[in-house]
């Protein structure tokens, strides 16, 4: 719904085309085009479905944001299918998305992600605003069998979460 202007006092209709060739989108800037589905409090949302090529810009952000990223240290292979749709295969040591105008949270962030670990305790920066010792950044990564996440601001560790559940290879998971 865009911009959660969904009322509980009244009816929505909502419209659904599947293998309509003759619908187009709306324009990315309409009412309920891309850029306006998500409300101003999201800081960023990227859906890693684009083609990996190391080039600027090429990650979309989908809020009003606009924080797009370039991916860094992958290959063309590690755009792969995913959970919903396509997503990034990243190697736990040099891939990750590098975003240009990500400001992050004042003071609170909530992250979800879907994730098939391909290996066990190790870690991969995911999201990132400058490089792993400045600005802003996103942390997954696995210890014991379990998913953990972290945000930085640049200075200190702050939202460390740890998951209950035991991971295992080549098995989904939904991390908030």
């Amino acid at each position: 719904v865009a911009n959660g202007t969904l009322s509980s006092s009244s009816d929505t209709d909502f419209y659904l085309y599947y293998g309509n060739a003759a619908v187009s989108d709306h324009a990315s800037s309409d009412t309920y085009g891309a850029q306006n589905v998500w409300i101003e409090d999201y800081s960023g949302i990227w859906h890693f479905e684009e083609e990996v090529t190391n080039a600027s810009d090429e990650v979309l952000e989908s809020s009003s944001a606009a924080a797009h990223g370039t991916s860094t240290g992958m290959a063309s292979d590690d755009d792969v299918a995913a959970q919903l749709g396509k997503g990034l295969s990243m190697d736990g040591s040099d891939d990750k998305v590098v975003m240009s105008g990500f400001t992050g949270p004042a003071t609170s962030i909530t992250t979800s992600i879907w994730y098939n670990p391909t290996t066990l305790n190790g870690g991969q920066d995911v999201i990132l605003q400058g490089s792993s010792s400045a600005d802003y950044y996103i942390r997954m990564e696995t210890y014991s069998n379990k998913q953990r996440s972290f945000y930085s601001d640049g200075v200190t560790w702050s939202s460390y979460v740890s998951g209950t559940t035991t991971l295992s290879t080549g098995t989904w998971y939904y991390g908030v």
